[in-house]
């Protein structure tokens, strides 16, 4: 529930406000990946030949009554 502020009204969302953003969150990320691929693969690579553990860190996780 938001804080009424004295003096300031509460911004109502457009209409289509939510369906812009999805559209843009959606143009960004199709935009960036094929730049953001290869220079994981690159970091990966690079962690291989530089080290012997593996390339991306994994841990075991434990959950509850575990």
């Amino acid at each position: 529930m938001p804080i009424a502020l004295r003096g300031i009204a509460p911004r109502r969302a457009l209409p289509g406000r939510g369906l812009a953003k999805r559209a843009l969150d959606l143009g960004g990320v199709l935009a960036l990946a094929p730049l953001a691929v290869p220079l994981v693969a690159a970091f990966w690579v690079m962690v291989r030949l530089g080290s012997r553990g593996p390339g991306f860190y994994g841990q075991e996780r434990v959950g509850r009554g575990g």
